[in-house]
């Protein structure tokens, strides 16, 4: 990596600061993927996609700064659901055609609203989900899902991020 690169903001702590970021868009997600119907429906779907989108970059990132071969990176996620369904997530939020083999190119982002409990003076939450090759999924458990993966294949690789070691110290 070239000095002009590694001493950017954005880029100083490699693979880690994005590992960061991935968690706080990780964060943005949770928050209105089970929010009330006072939030923005279009932010609870932003922040999804966004959460997929650096998710998936992480891949990259581990590559480019030669945190761990192809190969090998690429056997640990082969036949992940999680990784599956991030790829095809964030794949089709840029390029809208999904046509390099993608497990679903037709899966659904959408948003249940219990009406009953509205009416009867209960709860006014709206609920997101995902529907993903024949299975439906909240994006709760997307989110969770996908950031368990690679916390379990950071730890194969015997990484620390910093987020791990701050909850250490603490």
């Amino acid at each position: 990596m070239s000095e002009d690169i590694k001493n950017s903001a954005d880029t100083k702590f490699g693979w880690q600061s994005h590992y960061d970021r991935m968690n706080r868009w990780r964060e943005r997600a949770l928050e209105f993927a089970d929010a009330d119907l006072n939030h923005r429906s279009d932010d609870a779907v932003d922040f999804f996609l966004a959460y997929c989108l650096w998710a998936h970059s992480l891949r990259e990132w581990l590559l480019e700064t030669k945190t761990v071969p192809k190969e090998h990176l690429d056997r640990l996620l082969a036949n992940q659901t999680a990784w599956n369904m991030c790829r095809d997530m964030a794949n089709r939020s840029r390029h809208y055609n999904l046509r390099k083999k993608p497990t679903d190119k037709f899966w659904q982002l959408a948003r249940e609203i219990d009406i009953n409990s509205i009416m009867s003076g209960g709860s006014s939450k709206q609920t997101w989900y995902v529907n993903f090759d024949g299975e439906s999924y909240s994006v709760s458990e997307t989110v969770n899902q996908i950031s368990e993966m690679w916390r379990s294949i950071l730890s194969e690789l015997r990484q620390t991020t910093s987020s791990d070691e701050n909850s250490q110290t603490q």
